[in-house]
């Protein structure tokens, strides 16, 4: 079996593509790996910027 994507071209379009399958744990783990920094770093993006001026001196 190819590890590699195969694409089948009809009339000049791309029909379809051939990935390794997995299961659905992997599927979970994957997404999980992706959108759990994402939601944190978007939290503090939103905790510093609901601040208002940030951590410069102030005189």
């Amino acid at each position: 079996m190819k590890c590699y994507p195969s694409l089948s071209v009809d009339k000049k379009y791309f029909i379809g593509i051939t990935v390794m399958q997995t299961n659905e744990l992997g599927f979970v783990a994957s997404l999980l790996f992706i959108l759990v920094p994402t939601i944190f770093l978007i939290i503090l993006y939103i905790q510093t910027n609901s601040r208002g001026t940030g951590t410069g001196s102030e005189d």
